[in-house]
């Protein structure tokens, strides 16, 4: 098998597919012959999956690759946003090196040391325009924290930037392997 014909299947990147039962993690791929052997957990389910693809079933799977600099330029952007809102209290953060997460704080106007409301952003970022999905634990945060956590969604990192920012994204009931789409925006 050509090695540029699974380039964008790499461990961490999710893919979805004919051949796969729900969206699926990658967690190793193993190189067969002409075939590619997937290893990979279910989102929904966190199912084991290690089905062997050939060349045509490959063709036909639907990567997200994690791309930093994408990422780093959604971060960016979400971080100005919030200081020309006058909002950004500073703290950034990295976890588990996936995603990048930001606390942004309003502070009262008569005592900026105090703050008197609190946003939990999630901060995810695509090259074009296309699917925004949120793992089960970024989901799930978004159940508990409800009003207090915001998705923002930049499109176009690789040209002109653009935020959807949705409050509250599991209002929208859409489960985490099922978050397929352009999720619709607020700014």
């Amino acid at each position: 098998m050509n090695a540029s014909t699974h380039n964008s299947i790499s461990p961490g990147c999710l893919i979805s597919g004919p051949t796969l039962p729900e969206r699926v993690e990658v967690l190793a791929i193993v190189p067969t012959g002409d075939s590619l052997k997937v290893i990979g957990r279910g989102l929904k389910s966190s199912l084991t999956y290690d089905p062997v693809l050939n060349h045509s079933q490959i063709a036909q799977l639907a990567p997200m690759v994690r791309d930093d600099d994408i990422e780093h330029i959604a971060a960016e952007l979400a971080i100005a946003y919030e200081q020309a809102r006058s909002w950004y209290g500073g703290k950034r953060r990295e976890r588990e090196s996936r995603f990048l997460d930001l606390i942004s704080r309003r502070p009262h106007s008569e005592d900026p040391q105090t703050f008197v409301e609190v946003r939990f952003i999630e901060v995810t970022g695509r090259a074009g325009v296309g699917v925004a999905a949120r793992s089960s634990n970024e989901h799930q945060t978004a159940v508990r924290r409800k009003g207090d956590y915001w998705l923002y969604v930049a499109v176009n990192c690789g040209g002109t930037p653009a935020s959807n920012i949705i409050q509250d994204p599991a209002r929208l009931g859409l489960e985490a392997s099922d978050d397929r789409g352009t999720l619709p925006g607020q700014r």
